[in-house]
């Protein structure tokens, strides 16, 4: 699975002149925003099993880093 973001990176690379300059800045500007989205998941992931994971006294910080990896990093 691909996030927003990805895919959208994906279509900008595949669809704009890689002479355009403004490929390049809107490319570094998504590979900024991508952070923001991964913690964003990461945040909504955790907030939804924060009992359960506070319960099982699991490490939350590593588990969110875990299932964002697993679902969204797989088709890189």
């Amino acid at each position: 699975m691909k996030t927003a973001m990805q895919e959208l990176i994906e279509y900008i690379e595949l669809n704009i002149d890689d002479n355009d300059f403004i490929k390049h800045e809107v490319l570094e500007q998504a590979d900024k925003l991508i952070e923001k989205e991964k913690e964003q998941i990461k945040d909504a992931h955790c907030w939804g099993w924060s009992d359960a994971y506070d319960n099982l006294q699991y490490n939350k910080s590593r588990l969110c880093e875990e299932y964002y990896n697993q679902t969204y990093n797989q088709n890189k």
